[in-house]
């Protein structure tokens, strides 16, 4: 605009979708810094190849945005991202069902938890960087088959770059620890004040929560009947588990990936699911125009209700006496096994 000046001298370095200038290349504000990418304003594109163009042959290696900048925005020069620029009804009536369900859940656990003025709920643990990248290229992953249809279409994906391991070493400090680690997870998907992938110990307190659901049980069924002992794929929890989870409406509405693999002395089970905008809205499975699209987390800033991910581990140790497998038979059937 006329009379409109910048100053290459200014202190402040950000343009372009938030991202930093890189003046080095071809002066000020023309090159901006995406992470994985530079990308050229004046043309529009990137300056070096896309690392996973294989997974996306029909765009052009260069592209931006997915070629639709009017509906996605490129998070770090990778993959398009399908965050709603603005909420539309769906998201809008899923926001209010989950801040309904925190709403719930906080005066449940005020009613509850004898101090709870003094242990708010906080979930202890410490961070680790993971891998830059998976087998594909991608820096995020899912819970979703690739082939299941709310994959891409209701964005449930989430960044492996880091994770909390949690450590459970403050469960004395609560009348009912279960329900203080739910309600943490909660404040911190709607708030965005918190980690984004968190790992429970094996054989924990929360993860041993697991044996008794019924997800977990027909999963280690199939796993039985897998001649290479590893079974791997994701189960959809039904109303019946959902109504007697301790997880109920906060992390599993909707579907976890379960993976069980064995070793000479044991049966490893790793159970993954994404705690999404979509996946906590009750009624969308009634009315399927009130499925909102996901937030994925924005890399550089807090993202409200952004995709979160919780990892279950448990180990159920093979029978030393008569078949091996009375154990993960027992989990079966009664929840539970002999130590």
């Amino acid at each position: 605009m006329p009379g409109r000046t910048f100053s290459a001298a200014s202190a402040y370095r950000y343009g372009f979708n938030g991202k930093e200038q890189d003046s080095a290349i071809n002066g000020a504000g023309v090159d901006y810094d995406y992470g994985a990418r530079i990308y050229d304003a004046r043309a529009g594109r990137f300056l070096s190849v896309d690392v996973i163009t294989k997974k996306y042959p029909f765009y052009s290696p260069y592209q931006f945005g997915g070629n639709n900048p009017i509906e996605f925005i490129d998070k770090d020069g990778n993959e398009p991202w399908k965050n709603p620029k603005y909420p539309g009804l769906a998201e809008l009536y899923g926001i209010s069902v989950i801040s309904n369900i925190l709403n719930q859940a906080e005066g449940d656990y005020h009613r509850n938890e004898s101090e709870w003025f003094k242990n708010e709920p906080v979930i202890k643990g410490n961070y680790s960087c993971g891998p830059k990248s998976t087998d594909d290229g991608s820096k995020y992953i899912t819970d979703v088959s690739k082939n299941a249809d709310p994959r891409n279409k209701y964005n449930m994906f989430v960044s492996n770059s880091t994770k909390f391991y949690v450590d459970e070493s403050n469960a004395k400090d609560y009348d009912n620890y279960e329900r203080a680690v739910t309600l943490g997870l909660l404040q911190n998907f709607v708030s965005s004040n918190g980690a984004e992938n968190y790992v429970f110990p094996k054989n924990g307190i929360i993860s041993s929560k697991f044996l008794k659901s019924g997800v977990l049980q027909e999963a280690l069924s199939k796993y039985l009947l897998t001649p290479s002992k590893t079974y791997s794929d994701q189960s959809n929890f039904g109303a019946w588990d959902l109504a007697k989870d301790v997880f109920r409406n906060v992390t599993f509405t909707g579907s976890a990936w379960i993976t069980v693999s064995s070793n000479e002395k044991d049966v490893d089970i790793n159970i993954f699911n994404i705690t999404s905008l979509y996946s906590g809205t009750l009624g969308k499975e009634v009315i399927k125009k009130l499925s909102p699209k996901s937030y994925v987390r924005w890399p550089e800033g807090q993202t409200p209700f952004g995709n979160i991910s919780q990892t279950f581990q448990l180990s159920i140790p093979y029978n030393t006496s008569g078949d091996k497998n009375q154990n993960i038979k027992d989990v079966i059937s009664t929840g539970s096994y002999k130590q």
